[in-house]
């Protein structure tokens, strides 16, 4: 549940002091997190706290939540080094965090402990109480919001008294048992919108010893060509790499007989073929 802060402008300026010191901070555990190749918490904190106190002047609870960040994002690639936006969220619990009644939040700063009052609507009243565990401070467009977890119990399920039959198809996408139906229209608007290399299916028609395809192509000559040249380069002929099985089909064709693919890419495949470098 988000609940957005109102801060002073002092308020505002010592939050986002305090922001950007906790982000140089992890950035600086994750650098030793990479060169020391751990992301063990207590190993880290034998390491950086002292640095985080003196040179980030983080307090003590704040300078623990930045080694377990870089901790906990280190640990998940450790092929990688972490980092972090100036402006990255701090996690806080409630050693440096603390509710004042329903409209206001005690926050740890650099310059010490800062009261800022928070706006609520109906929802997020009702849910107040039930707040718990550790916070998000966020700042997005200069605003800062507080990401806090709710505990809300388990509704119990509701007993079925009824059955509903639903029937699946494609210009009505389902039609319950009990008559009501709802239409595809929505969805094929936006499936136009996004077409496939190819408007219709392949046609073959026999030429001879050759067979032709009959393609009625949506972008151009260019786009096609280009597309099916980088798939045959990289041996892309998987299906599910393909926008439909004519397309596939191209791509077996353009691998086995350039020739025939040719005639069906034209001009611009025969320009683009010529520029590749020989193998």
């Amino acid at each position: 549940m988000l609940l957005k802060l109102t801060p002073t402008t002092e308020q505002h300026k010592a939050m986002l002091d305090t922001m950007h010191a906790f982000n140089k901070a992890a950035n600086y555990v994750s650098s030793i997190a990479f060169a020391e190749k751990t992301a063990n918490k207590f190993a880290l904190q034998k390491l950086v706290y002292g640095e985080l106190r003196t040179t980030y002047k983080l307090a003590a609870q704040l300078a623990i939540r930045a080694i377990s960040k870089a901790s906990e994002a280190y640990k998940r690639d450790k092929s990688i080094q972490p980092s972090f936006r100036p402006e990255g969220a701090i996690v806080y619990d409630q050693r440096v965090m603390s509710f004042k009644g329903l409209l206001s939040v005690s926050l740890l700063t650099l310059q010490g402990r800062v009261l800022v009052p928070f706006q609520v609507g109906s929802y997020q009243a009702a849910r107040m109480d039930s707040i718990k565990g550790q916070a998000d401070l966020i700042y997005r467009n200069g605003v800062f919001y507080l990401a806090v977890t709710v505990d809300v119990p388990t509704p119990t399920p509701d007993e079925p008294t009824d059955i509903l039959g639903v029937d699946l198809g494609i210009i009505n996408l389902a039609t319950s048992s009990d008559g009501e139906t709802f239409s595809g229209e929505q969805v094929e608007k936006t499936r136009k919108r996004y077409p496939a290399w190819v408007d219709t299916p392949m046609t073959q028609v026999e030429a001879g010893e050759l067979q032709v395809l009959n393609v009625h192509i949506m972008l151009t000559a260019d786009q096609v060509a280009a597309e099916i040249l980088e798939a045959v380069t990289e041996d892309r002929r998987d299906l599910t790499l393909a926008p439909n099985p004519n397309i596939a089909l191209l791509l077996q064709i353009m691998k086995d007989d350039p020739d025939q693919a040719e005639q069906i890419a034209g001009e611009h495949y025969r320009q683009r073929l010529a520029a590749m470098p020989s193998q």
